[in-house]
């Protein structure tokens, strides 16, 4: 590029002295062959008519305009060419930013896809039509069957008549909503039903990514856990002289049997869900006994046994002798159980029983 502005440059100065030398030669010419008797001061080169001047200036003007208009054919070319490398530099710097734009792509689209065949869950996307596209590894398991055939199915095989319109509700949502989540049952290999917690995603291009966790399992566990609650539960509810009553670890009610409603005055509707020393706890012990549970939450250290002066709902007084037992339920979570046994009417019923025997 350089080496046309050169060019051009020199180009152009050879113009202008091509112009000059011929009006040097045609006045030179004039003085050798048509005028005889002048000196070389009176050669037409210095001494020439007002015509012939008119006509040389014209001549020369034509020549540098001729110079100008090439000049600037010159710095026109020589902007454009600026511009075509700043253009260049531009395009190069673009092209760099967008292998490595697409190198960082491939590198994160490789991860997803790493992730998408190690996850422990199903994953699979579906198309408008619920036909499956793709699904990973961890589906063709749960299905007991490839890739390649789990995509010639449609989401409808793989859950019994009776949830198909469970799952209409649930892609409904996710066309109004972008996302939605449901429990559902499904058939796995051998047409066993089971049941999965199912996330779904709406994607730009139209289709339905869907997130599939088996929960067979938890549910059962959930299942025996209601079940040991209820026979656990079931022993105290129809005692009449135990008031019995569970606390999870921030101390509200979990559980209030029927002596509990008599001995403190509370229904078990009033009792649930509020704290144990918002009921029957008097002021002055709340502080202990407070510390007393977190203590044996936190660091495993019982309360002990013993005579207590609680308060029932009216604000008297209640002399009960409570004992309190700490259970590790099948999920893993503690909850504590006080059992309260009122004193004042055991020892009612021993005056009387004296006062028999004296008599």
């Amino acid at each position: 590029m350089k080496d046309d502005v050169i060019i051009k440059v020199k180009h152009f100065s050879i113009t202008i002295l091509y112009a000059i030398l011929v009006w040097f030669l045609d006045s030179t010419i004039d003085y050798l062959f048509f005028s005889e008797g002048k000196s070389f001061s009176d050669i037409a080169f210095f001494q020439i008519s007002s015509i012939e001047l008119y006509h040389r200036l014209i001549f020369i003007a034509f020549i540098l305009l001729y110079g100008v208009i090439q000049g600037i054919g010159l710095l026109h070319q020589r902007q454009k060419n600026i511009a075509f490398r700043k253009v260049n530099n531009e395009l190069l710097v673009n092209k760099s930013k967008l292998i490595k734009a697409n190198e960082n792509l491939s590198m994160n689209n490789d991860k997803f896809i790493s992730y998408l065949e190690n996850s422990p869950y199903g994953i699979m996307v579906l198309y408008p039509s619920k036909t499956i596209y793709e699904g990973n590894s961890e589906m063709g398991n749960i299905f007991g069957c490839s890739r390649h055939e789990l995509e010639k199915l449609t989401f409808w095989d793989l859950i019994p008549d009776f949830a198909k319109k469970m799952g209409i509700d649930l892609f409904d949502k996710v066309d109004r909503e972008g996302s939605g989540s449901a429990d559902l049952p499904y058939l796995n290999h051998i047409k066993e039903i089971r049941f999965c917690k199912i996330k779904a995603i709406k994607l730009d291009d139209g289709n339905t990514l869907v997130f599939f966790t088996d929960i067979t399992k938890s549910l059962e566990a959930d299942k025996k856990l209601k079940e040991s609650d209820n026979r656990f539960h079931s022993i105290f509810n129809d005692v009449d002289n135990i008031a019995v009553q569970g606390y999870d670890k921030d101390r509200s009610v979990i559980y209030w049997n029927r002596a509990s409603e008599v001995l403190y005055g509370y229904s078990k509707e009033e009792a649930i869900g509020q704290k144990l020393e918002d009921l029957i706890i008097p002021e002055n012990m709340k502080e202990n006994v407070i510390a007393g549970i977190i203590n044996w939450y936190e660091n495993n250290e019982p309360i002990p046994s013993g005579e207590l002066y609680l308060k029932c709902k009216n604000g008297k007084p209640v002399h009960v002798y409570s004992n309190h037992v700490m259970i590790n339920k099948l999920n893993g979570k503690k909850e504590m159980f006080c059992v309260d046994i009122e004193l004042d009417h055991l020892c009612n019923k021993k005056e009387q029983l004296v006062n028999v025997n004296k008599n």
